[in-house]
């Protein structure tokens, strides 16, 4: 996976982080909560991960990834 970018049958389409991060400003904050853990749940990505991949330079300034950051700590305790 590069970018959020990965293949499924040789079709390249984006990973579930990179969706969430993509849809969360259309999400309300409860949705887009269930969605990750949902997420987290089926092991489409960890919460360490997601961390990681929101604070990368190329992701920190977007309100999606910012929102999704909201609901990783929301998360976390």
């Amino acid at each position: 996976m590069v970018g959020g970018i990965t293949e499924v049958d040789g079709i390249r389409c984006t990973t579930a982080l990179r969706t969430l991060i993509d849809l969360a400003m259309e999400m309300e904050p409860d949705a887009l909560e269930h969605n990750v853990r949902d997420c987290l749940n089926c092991g489409l990505f960890t919460v360490g991960e997601a961390h990681q991949r929101v604070s990368q330079p190329n992701m920190a300034e977007r309100p999606g990834a910012q929102r999704l950051g909201g609901a990783l700590a929301s998360l976390d305790g």
